[in-house]
């Protein structure tokens, strides 16, 4: 099976926040969406980042109530690791074990977010393929 394959299961859309978003306006997104990571994007470099909620958890521990006023450049991940729609999910899981991340953007040509995928996704689509 490939990451293409677990992204037409999952549905197309896909959840993007800019850098200079306040960290609030992040957290309500994860809320509202049911989801623990946003792709941080800029329109000129491509991805930016990855803010989850664990990054949100973390700078609240740092901040206290100063975190309210940050923005999500602040806290992101600015080492995000991407995949491919054509790799498998094994490689992907292996590269997620591998760098301790639950999230993996799926990009083109290193630059257009196609879809994110996550250790949910993939765990999911693995027992369904046991049964």
């Amino acid at each position: 099976m490939k990451i293409q394959d677990i992204l037409q299961l999952k549905g197309a859309e896909i959840a993007m926040i800019a850098p200079e978003t306040d960290i609030r306006t992040a957290a309500k997104k994860l809320t509202e969406r049911s989801i623990g990571a946003v792709v941080v994007y800029d329109k000129s470099v491509g991805v930016a980042g990855i803010i989850s909620e664990r990054d949100i958890a973390c700078g609240f521990a740092k901040f206290g109530e100063v975190l309210l006023s940050k923005q999500v450049s602040d806290l992101m991940s600015n080492d995000v690791i991407t995949c491919g729609h054509d790799w498998g999910v094994s490689q992907a899981l292996e590269v997620m074990l591998d760098n301790n991340i639950r999230h993996l953007p799926v990009v083109e040509n290193d630059f257009k977010v196609v879809g994110i995928v996550s250790m949910r996704d993939i765990t999911a689509q693995s027992a369904e393929e046991i049964s």
